[in-house]
């Protein structure tokens, strides 16, 4: 006996499974922050799945515009895709989950994207303590610390030589996702 998918035989499989056919799906969520002269908007899309605990990332993009400055550029981001297929959808091992516009003692200010692994790190980056981190860029875009290993003294030397010492620890972080 051979099956055939018929128009008939379709509508009966989606009226008799209905939640399982519509109840996952793919969300994007976007945030926007004004820093000094520049506006960051981000875009972060999650694979929604009622049957697993939590919206699983499968892309984020963020981007700075700075019309002073004549900018418009997308930030390039820690986060990378995990190895593994999950749920037929390549899904990233950590995103930017908030970010906070910091302002210098000088007047300057500088985007600061604070990163959270996902369950999907293989890349051993999360391992331990290490579940967080922290960038830092200019209003133009420029990174000033995607060099720099995570937990290294170079970002307390960047923070005093930019008069970011006491801004940073007292940074009243936005979330980027709900």
């Amino acid at each position: 006996m051979t099956l055939r998918l018929t128009p008939v035989f379709l509508f009966l499989l989606v009226a008799c499974f209905p939640a399982e056919a519509a109840s996952a799906r793919i969300e994007e969520e976007h945030a926007r922050l004004v820093c000094g002269d520049a506006v960051v908007e981000a875009a972060t899309q999650f694979f929604d799945d009622p049957a697993y605990m939590e919206r699983q990332v499968i892309k984020q993009s963020v981007f700075v515009s700075n019309n002073q400055k004549n900018v418009k550029k997308k930030l390039r981001l820690d986060s990378r895709a995990a190895h593994k297929p999950t749920f037929d959808r390549i899904l990233l091992d950590s995103l930017v989950s908030a970010w906070a516009c910091l302002e210098a003692k000088d007047g300057k200010h500088y985007l600061f994207l604070w990163y959270t692994c996902t369950p999907m790190d293989e890349r051993g980056f999360c391992a331990g303590e290490g579940k967080e981190w922290e960038r830092l860029f200019q209003t133009d875009g420029k990174a000033l610390t995607n060099s720099f290993p995570r937990d290294d003294k170079k970002f307390d030397r960047l923070y005093k030589k930019l008069g970011l010492e006491e801004v940073v620890r007292n940074a009243k972080l936005q979330p980027l996702t709900p």
